[in-house]
């Protein structure tokens, strides 16, 4: 059975090499545009609806013989989520070090902890 979760909050823990999770970008065209998605909602409650969304995907793998479906694609969306779902104390040395390029080689564990 495949699920599709709609959710605002980050309840789902993804990996960077999930293949189970597909996360699709909005196009910006689209981006507060209610009546799009409200007529989107409608249609996937279509019976058979997901089969027709398969054949579409058949098509697609049928058409490129070269498609190569490894790695897992990784979307504008799903490096996001990822980023969204670090603990805290990833997040925190992201934020602080990463992002800012503030790497420093000699900082102690006290000094470290006493930051975060």
């Amino acid at each position: 059975m495949s699920t599709i979760v709609l959710t605002n909050k980050n309840s789902l823990r993804v990996e960077n090499n999930d293949r189970r999770t597909v996360f699709l970008d909005v196009s910006p065209i689209q981006k507060g545009n209610l009546k799009y998605f409200k007529k989107l909602g409608n249609a996937m409650k279509y019976l058979g609806i997901s089969k027709a969304f398969y054949a579409y995907l058949r098509v697609i793998a049928n058409t490129h013989l070269d498609f190569n479906g490894n790695p897992p694609l990784m979307t504008t969306s799903k490096q996001e989520h990822i980023i969204s779902t670090l603990p805290p104390l990833f997040q925190f040395i992201k934020d602080s070090y990463l992002i800012s390029e503030n790497i420093i080689c000699d900082l102690s564990i006290q000094e470290f902890y006493n930051t975060y």
